[in-house]
């Protein structure tokens, strides 16, 4: 992926989300697996990189050590290491950085990476969990791997999770080898040129009113997008860098390429 043209928003430019606070979570329903290891993604330049339970058979597989383990661990086995324990309750952003994730009286003691345990009995899913754990660890940007497959009740609540912090300073992107997605705000937002053909962009819970593209196959000024229509899929990004801005809504900014069935 490109690296000449950084993803930027109103936020990043304002200085509120920090560059370098850069963590990977990856988790489970990754479809696209072998396109994602083919892509050009350097895994090392994040801080940290939390694995939510069977995102440990992805991060094997893309060759990623994560430090940290989180989940119930019901679909994949517990991995040896620093145990602690959660109570897997919901928490707004605003109160995670002053409610413990994390019960230190339960810790027990072990070598090697963290291991988070919590319960199956939970009111989040594993997904949730390790990205809360990034943003009461101070991580404002947070790409999760995964997460877009299979279910598709997890795959609608990951989206959910998009919209849990989207008024936070952090930036949030779920990815997997076939798309790549965002949830912004009005403002104007770069997005560069990368492995995917298409750009989408879709009205999540209203009109998106003074939307402007620059840098696209398909320009549009001061329009608005209604939610609910298709007219914002199958865009492409012809320049080096996209320019999305907009006055008012919500989009959802999705950089994918065509599923292709006998390569997965």
């Amino acid at each position: 992926m490109t690296k000449m043209c950084e993803y930027l928003d109103d936020s990043a430019k304002n200085g509120a989300v920090s560059v370098g606070s850069r963590c990977l979570v990856v988790v489970g329903g990754v479809q696209g697996l072998r396109a994602l290891c083919a892509d050009s993604w350097d895994f090392l330049t994040y801080e940290l990189v939390i694995c939510g339970d069977s995102g440990q058979d992805v991060a094997r597989t893309l060759g990623i050590n994560p430090d940290v383990y989180i989940g119930d661990f019901d679909s994949s086995p517990r991995p040896a290491g620093q145990t602690e324990f959660a109570d897997g309750r919901t928490r707004s952003p605003e109160t995670l950085a002053a409610v413990p994730v994390i019960t230190p009286s339960d810790a027990v003691p072990g070598d090697g990476v963290e291991v988070i345990v919590l319960p199956v009995a939970k009111e989040v899913t594993d997904s949730e969990a390790a990205v809360d754990l990034a943003y009461s660890r101070g991580y404002r940007h947070i790409d999760v791997i995964g997460g877009l497959g299979g279910r598709l009740d997890h795959t609608l609540g990951n989206l959910g999770i998009l919209a849990k912090y989207a008024h936070t300073s952090a930036r949030l992107r779920w990815i997997d080898g076939y798309n790549m997605v965002s949830l912004v705000g009005p403002g104007t937002h770069t997005v560069p040129r990368n492995d995917y053909r298409y750009f989408g962009l879709i009205p999540f819970d209203g009109d998106v009113q003074g939307l402007t593209l620059a840098g696209t196959r398909y320009l549009v000024e001061d329009f608005t997008l209604v939610r609910g229509s298709t007219r914002g899929v199958s865009n492409e990004i012809t320049a080096q860098c996209a320019t999305v801005s907009f006055t008012s809504g919500r989009l959802l900014m999705v950089s994918s390429r065509d599923l292709q069935i006998s390569g997965q």
